[in-house]
């Protein structure tokens, strides 16, 4: 009997517990299968569906007491919203974040911030993106230093290296690494991240890069674990050891169009191979700019569909209220409009400064694309000039744009000094890119002859094959023999060059000093490089005597106006000259920049600018007679 009442009150006791725990058990396999539905919904566009399964799997964390994958859900859900609209995106973050601090759940703060700087990031609001991950970076550190956030540094890093601020990314992943129960995993994309960082600026930190990359193969070997980001810094690998071959074919390996050409034109760009650089920028430029317009036009017509519908539901209020208020006062129905009025003035507001947050952060983009094209252009021209007995020479371009169209270069061969000077039609990039090219093909082409007039000739029938811009370049092409002093030159349609030298050479002197005169090299009237392929290029001859100094310039010089839209002119380049004609090369172009600065004042650069002075100087100088 005893036994009996005992087995009663024990099954008493214990039914409850079963029962909660069956319950348990049926809960937690409802959120799994939940969990399971929204993650296969996430990669695609079916919105009303994976709102629906996230608002599920919500409602069952919350039943669960699950704090931790109900946030989770919540940001994949904003991160979601964001791909359709990035302001929507923004606005489920926002609500998150108060529900948080509503309800004072330190992790759901977290989160939120995290979730709010991700999204930031990608509208491009970089500076605010970095400010809410050290405030939720802050935030973490007082309330939960238990737990691993190592995400929300390298999003930091990540924030750095697209500024070029590799310091400060340095110091975010180095943050990172004291964060608690720290992974395999996590510790190699940290050394990952620091082999970008080391490419992040000029000059590439080669030690930096080597260091971490060895660590990260030695780790990827010892636990068999590899990401696509993990192999990507093989190519810089190949690219700092000098391997552009194995850098070539690892960038044709990669899956995405725009990092595949970007690493391509790098490759091709380090060996020198200027023709296919020139190709796969304009396959990158193409696949950038494709995916930058999808995105763009989406977002435009997702804010038109928006602003319709608002309006809509606006005007179908407001007849809703005019039926239901006709009896209203003329006060009340002007109270209301005023109401209405207000409230579509701040909202169109609003939109007007999110928009134009947008348009500035793609502002920002274009601008430091246009600066790192300034840096490659350059880089191009030379920087060093030769320091031989009997030869000083210096040049100077400053474009009016952040690239142009002028360009100059020269080449020392077989005791001659191979120099040119040209302008493209046209600004900006696409004259920059022309300019590059012509460029490389009298690099090209003069390597095997001395024959200035022949070098135009080629240079001019390459340029006009496929020419479908129809731009056109002046040019000028001298080679000097240094022994002799003995100058050949062809010009097409470029300004006639200006020489110093002993006794009356060129068109008309100029102006005197001593026994020295200027004056303007006789040049044949050419047509400008790539107008017909046809064109016959003839060769002039001059004598550069000892102390002898020729000046070449672009039109940007003549050109050049001040806020009275007045132009420099030829006549105050002459006075210049005549003024300056016992300064060497640098100094003689530092002369007369700072001429035509004091010239133009304030007014905007109206054009490139480009000069170049060489001074012949030899000891031993045979005379020769052309």
């Amino acid at each position: 009997m005893n036994k009996t009442i005992i087995s009663i009150l024990i099954w008493l006791v214990c039914m409850p517990c079963m029962a909660a725990a069956e319950t348990s058990k049926k809960l937690e396999e409802a959120k799994e299968e939940a969990k399971k539905e929204a993650s296969a919904l996430f990669d695609t566009n079916e919105t009303e569906a994976y709102t629906e399964k996230v608002h599920k799997l919500m409602d069952l964390c919350l039943k669960a007491n699950d704090e931790e994958l109900y946030y989770k859900a919540w940001s994949n859900l904003a991160t979601f919203t964001s791909r359709q609209n990035p302001l929507k995106g923004l606005k489920v973050a926002d609500e998150m974040r108060d529900y948080a601090k509503k309800h004072e759940s330190k992790y759901g703060f977290v989160i939120a911030l995290y979730t709010q700087a991700n999204l930031s990031v990608k509208v491009g609001m970089t500076d605010r993106a970095a400010e809410l991950c050290q405030q939720a970076i802050e935030y973490k550190n007082q309330y939960l230093p238990e737990i691993n956030c190592t995400h929300i540094y390298w999003m930091l890093a990540k924030i750095y290296l697209v500024k070029q601020e590799r310091k400060n990314a340095i110091d975010a992943l180095n943050r990172s690494l004291k964060e608690p129960n720290l992974t395999s995993y996590e510790r190699m994309n940290v050394l990952a991240y620091k082999c970008e960082a080391a490419f992040c600026e000029e000059p590439v930190d080669t030690s930096l890069f080597m260091t971490n990359y060895t660590e990260l193969q030695r780790l990827m070997k010892e636990t068999g674990t590899t990401s696509e980001f993990f192999k990507s810094q093989d190519i810089h690998y190949a690219d700092v050891t000098g391997q552009y071959d194995k850098m070539l074919e690892l960038a044709h390996q990669k899956p995405s169009k725009i990092i595949r050409y970007e690493n391509i034109y790098k490759a091709y760009m380090k060996m020198g191979r200027w023709k296919e650089a020139f190709d796969t920028l304009h396959l990158y430029v193409f696949a950038r700019d494709s995916v930058r317009t999808d995105e763009t036009r989406k977002q435009i017509e997702m804010s038109s569909l928006e602003l319709e519908a608002a309006r809509a539901e606006n005007e179908a209020q407001t007849l809703r209220m005019e039926k239901q208020q006709l009896t209203f006062s003329a006060l009340v129905v002007g109270l209301l409009a005023l109401a209405i009025f207000l409230g579509l003035y701040l909202w169109s507001r609003h939109r007007a400064a999110m928009r134009l947050a947008e348009m500035k952060a793609e502002q920002e983009r274009i601008q430091s694309e246009l600066r790192i094209a300034r840096n490659i252009q350059m880089s191009m021209v030379p920087a060093v000039f030769p320091k031989l007995e009997g030869l000083d020479m210096s040049a100077f371009m400053n474009p009016a744009k952040e690239v142009g169209g002028d360009q100059y270069d020269y080449f020392i061969r077989d005791e001659k000094l191979f120099f040119c000077i040209g302008d493209v039609s046209g600004k900006g990039v696409p004259s920059a890119m022309v300019m590059s090219v012509i460029l490389s093909m009298f690099r090209a082409f003069s390597a095997h002859e001395n024959n200035p007039a022949h070098i135009m000739q080629a240079v001019n029938e390459a340029s006009c094959r496929g020419n479908d811009s129809n731009m056109f370049v002046t040019m000028f092409i001298g080679v000097l023999d240094l022994p002799t002093g003995r100058l050949r030159y062809c010009d097409a349609g470029h300004d006639a060059p200006f020489i110093m030298v002993n006794g009356p050479l060129g068109q008309r002197p100029l102006a005197t000093n001593g026994t020295q005169e200027w004056s303007m090299v006789n040049v044949i009237p050419h047509l400008p490089v790539g107008v017909f392929d046809d064109v016959k290029y003839g060769v002039q001859e001059a004598l550069m005597a000892p102390d002898s100094t020729i000046f070449l310039y672009t039109d940007g010089l003549t050109e050049a106006k001040n806020l009275k839209l007045k132009q420099f002119g030829i006549n105050r380049v002459e006075e210049v000259l005549a003024a300056n004609s016992q300064l060497p090369p640098q100094q003689l172009l530092e002369a007369i920049t700072n001429k035509v600065h004091e010239f133009v004042g304030d007014a905007e650069q109206s054009d490139d600018l480009t000069m170049m002075a060489v001074h012949y100087t030899p000891k031993d100088c045979q005379t020769v007679r052309c």
